[in-house]
């Protein structure tokens, strides 16, 4: 199964940014004899920047489109420049980090696993891709195809 990135935050985040800037626009804006005048202030610098910052980090995400693609054979990351494969046969373990204390909206909990002959397992934050009910079933039916697959709550 293949899950693609989630860009909504991206897009959320530049939304209100522009609505915030159009706002203290409007708040701070005298009209006199039909004449427009607006004094730049530093919050509409911040703001502004903060915009840009936005702009930039959908761009590159919509550009880098990564994916995850969860088969029985293996767990690949792809993205528009690269791909890495794990075959599921050099796996360990896969397991679930521990859930978060409070929740906010979601699930967004960290599926892990770990290779042979690496000291460090790799970590997929599941949050950040869509349809994360699949993704967790997907996750659940490699865990049960691996021998001596595990989960941990």
């Amino acid at each position: 199964m293949s899950f693609k990135a989630r860009l909504d935050v991206y897009y959320q985040t530049t939304l209100l940014l522009l609505l915030g800037i159009g706002a203290y626009v409007g708040l701070h804006l005298t009209v006199d004899e039909g004449a427009a005048e607006f004094e730049l202030k530093p919050l509409l610098y911040v703001l502004t920047i903060l915009m840009a910052f936005s702009l930039i980090a959908l761009l590159v995400a919509w550009i880098e489109r990564r994916e995850l693609v969860l088969t029985p054979e293996a767990v690949e990351l792809r993205t528009r420049f690269s791909r890495r494969i794990y075959p599921t046969a050099e796996m360990e373990w896969i397991k679930y980090g521990k859930p978060r204390r409070v929740r906010v909206w979601g699930e967004h909990r960290i599926i892990r696993f770990k290779l042979k002959g690496e000291p460090r397992p790799r970590r997929i934050r599941a949050g950040a891709f869509e349809n994360e009910p699949e993704l967790h079933r997907a996750v659940e039916s490699i865990i049960r195809g691996m021998q001596g697959g595990r989960t941990k709550d």
